[in-house]
């Protein structure tokens, strides 16, 4: 059996999504503010957001990847999609299992996509947190 860095390092990960107009996702300086509800400009800097912010807080690899996969799939409808069908041009087989991987080595996993015709941009983060001693 194999043994991922994730589990070495004893990670739960902190899941976050926001849907934000593009007028206030290009305020850099708004979204520097840990107050703010805005996508920070840094994934890991989701951490320092209020608590509120944190939609789920999954276990494993795979329970992040399905949280992902709900949250993307709620929005899939209104993104681009390439000639052959593919939401934003990436085979769902290439999205998730890039993800599944990138958590299974205790990487964060940050989406962001653009809807409604550009005007507002759908952020989704998985942020990977230590184990504290602290269930969510």
């Amino acid at each position: 059996m194999e043994v991922h860095e994730w589990k070495l390092r004893g990670l739960h990960w902190h899941c976050y999504a926001q849907i934000t107009d593009g007028r206030s996702y290009g305020n850099d300086r708004a979204r520097r503010d840990r107050t703010t509800d805005l996508p920070p400009l840094v994934v890991r800097e989701w951490l320092a957001k209020p608590d509120r912010l944190i939609r789920q807080s999954p276990r494993t690899p795979e329970d992040a990847v399905a949280w992902l996969q709900r949250e993307f799939g709620r929005h899939a409808s209104q993104m681009t999609r390439s000639q052959d069908g593919h939401v934003e041009g990436i085979p769902d087989e290439t999205r998730w299992g890039a993800a599944l991987h990138n958590l299974e080595c205790g990487n964060d996993v940050p989406l962001a996509f653009w809807v409604n015709g550009g005007t507002s941009i759908v952020s989704l983060a998985v942020v990977a947190v230590a184990d504290c001693g602290v269930r969510h």
